[in-house]
């Protein structure tokens, strides 16, 4: 019990994506314990969740002593309608990036949209309408794949814009979500796998895959091993751009 928060308030300090563990481990309980109700299940653990909180607000307390603000650029404020179409639009961005890798890039800054009827926008409410409902209706049958998409849906919250964040789009920040997200698919692959029959295909198949994401890994790597350049591409790519153009 001690290790685990101190691993999450001292986690929170190198990486604030840590900050979705308390839900993930909601989640995984509620999704995999089987003794007794939700409430049940709750309230045997609220000591974790209590912990949780507790060192949150702990964490929160000494980052704004410290000074350090809320958003990452301070530039940029729009109104909460606004920031729900670009979160529409941003999932709909980083589930293409999860599925096609193939055009990577440290930042990327995306325009706020300016209505609902963006395609952008309409796909990710769609897909994220899907994915929620996907994951209720195979929370009883299949929990892997129900436990792998709730994974991804809640550590990519954070990251839509939807907070004080008002960040731009990063490809590191997917992940933590990319092993929920592996998770469902791998499990998916799996069942339909079994009920045609086609086993020994479906794993060829997903070795097939995971040496394609490991050779770009190993491209991206190299990428990654040249800062200036990196972020020489960036300036390059987004001119106008406040996160690009301070890392000159």
């Amino acid at each position: 019990f001690s290790s685990a928060l101190s691993a999450f308030f001292f986690g929170l300090f190198a990486k604030e994506s840590m900050v979705v563990i308390p839900a993930l481990g909601l989640v995984m309980d509620l999704t995999w314990n089987r003794a007794g109700s939700w409430r049940e299940k709750i309230r045997t653990n609220l000591g974790w969740y209590l912990g949780f909180a507790a060192l949150f607000s702990v964490y929160l307390l000494i980052r704004f002593n410290a000074g350090f603000a809320p958003t990452m650029e301070m530039a940029r404020e729009f109104d909460l309608s606004s920031r729900i179409l670009l979160a529409f639009k941003l999932f709909t961005l980083y589930l293409g990036l999860a599925f096609y890798p193939a055009h990577l890039s440290l930042f990327r800054a995306v325009p706020i949209p300016q209505s609902f009827f963006e395609w952008q926008v309409i796909s990710g409410a769609i897909l994220l309408a899907g994915m929620v409902l996907w994951a209720w209706t195979l929370r009883k049958s299949h929990k892997d794949i129900a436990f792998g998409i709730l994974w991804y849906l809640i550590s990519l919250l954070p990251v839509l814009n939807l907070t004080l964040l008002n960040a731009p789009m990063m490809e590191h920040w997917l992940y933590l979500p990319m092993i929920g997200l592996a998770l469902a698919f791998v499990s998916t692959v799996r069942i339909v796998a079994e009920r045609t029959g086609e086993i020994r295909g479906a794993a060829l198949g997903l070795i097939f895959l995971a040496l394609l994401l490991s050779a770009r890994t190993f491209t991206r790597n190299f990428e990654w091993r040249d800062p200036l350049k990196l972020f020489a591409e960036n300036v390059a790519r987004y001119p106008g751009s406040y996160s690009a153009c301070r890392c000159r």
